[in-house]
């Protein structure tokens, strides 16, 4: 997983700066419990943003969202997410790591082959950035997922769950 981040303003967790991330993932699963009849395996790409503003001092609101793709053979799934977001950064100017913790609600939608699912994702993270230099940094993020999707042909929706850990870069300029 890669991740960036951008600040601005004097401090990074001040009011009034904005902050701007990018991740990407790449996962490939084989063996008897994921390959198909032909062998193949399933893979997974995920490539997720954020932007959010420090409405307070730590404190910030904006949105957030996901692409992920899916395939095995010719199976393909596509999935969106986008919603807003909100969170605690923790920390102050001269500090080595700045903790911080969000909250999103995601509207989600899933593209299968001759399927379309809809419905949210509710995620929990957690995460710290270790700061090398004034403008650099090394991400450490985990995310609970929780999941909820709805299908014309079922009664009621189903739900699932994922953990995401993620290492990447923060970039923090003023």
């Amino acid at each position: 997983m890669v991740t960036g981040y951008c600040f601005s303003q004097n401090q990074a967790l001040d009011q009034g700066s904005i902050l701007i991330s990018a991740s990407g993932c790449y996962s490939s699963q084989g063996g008897e419990l994921y390959e198909d009849l032909a062998e193949q395996n399933k893979n997974s790409t995920t490539i997720t943003e954020s932007f959010v503003y420090f409405i307070q001092d730590h404190y910030f609101a904006g949105q957030a969202g996901s692409w992920t793709g899916i395939s095995q053979g010719t199976w393909k799934n596509t999935e969106f997410s986008l919603g807003p977001r909100l969170g605690i950064a923790m920390g102050q100017q001269h500090d080595m790591i700045l903790p911080f913790i969000a909250c999103d609600y995601r509207f989600i939608s899933v593209f299968e082959t001759n399927n379309k699912y809809w419905g949210s994702d509710l995620v929990f993270s957690g995460g710290l950035i270790i700061t090398l230099h004034q403008h650099l940094g090394i991400l450490i993020d985990a995310g609970y997922h929780h999941i909820r999707l709805n299908h014309n042909s079922w009664t009621e929706a189903k739900t699932g769950s994922n953990l995401l850990v993620t290492i990447g870069f923060a970039g923090m300029f003023n």
